[in-house]
């Protein structure tokens, strides 16, 4: 399966493995995973609620959850890299970066309108939050502000150097930005 390939399925339920399927495999939510799920690819766009990413699970593929109408994602504590586009667009509310994520795609959060914090444990290495925002670790990038967040008025340290492509993406609450 290609990595685009289930892109824009917006009406699907589940993706469904047979069990001697020798490449792919399938949770009993429909979740799509590579055979040993080590690598989460899709999620079902229609699968709602919540849903926990297994412990076996250490790459959140690219659009895994893009478009998913599920409110909370809670990462599996082996996840190592987020990817590009990884909850674009989902109805997630709020999310908490596990310590061990090294790499996160750009735009993984992007579009996410009800968005309102995300989380990052304290003894990640590479990355932070402060006030629900996503920085590097040292908090000189911002790398995604949360679209669901209802401040009108936003802050910008002066430690920040840098703010990443969409990192404000659909943030239709802000009215005025201030940088520091």
């Amino acid at each position: 399966i290609e990595e685009y390939a289930l892109y824009g399925c917006a009406n699907t339920n589940g993706f469904w493995v047979a069990e001697n399927n020798p490449n792919y495999s399938s949770d009993d939510r429909g979740v799509l995973f590579n055979k040993d799920k080590t690598t989460l690819m899709k999620a079902p766009d229609r699968m709602e609620g919540r849903y926990a990413v297994p412990n076996s699970v250490t790459v959140i593929g690219d659009y895994a959850f893009d478009e998913c109408c599920l409110g909370v994602v809670t990462i599996g504590k082996n996840v190592a890299t987020i990817g590009t586009y990884a909850f674009y667009g989902s109805t997630i509310r709020n999310i908490t970066i596990p310590a061990t994520v090294k790499e996160i795609g750009n735009y993984a959060f992007a579009g996410c309108k009800y968005l309102e914090e995300i989380e990052v444990e304290i003894d990640n290495p590479n990355y932070s939050s402060a006030s629900g925002i996503l920085y590097n670790k040292e908090g000189s990038r911002l790398i995604a502000y949360p679209a669901g967040k209802t401040d009108n008025f936003v802050v910008i340290s002066r430690d920040v150097t840098e703010i990443a492509n969409m990192a404000f993406y659909k943030c239709t609450s802000i009215k005025k930005v201030t940088y520091h």
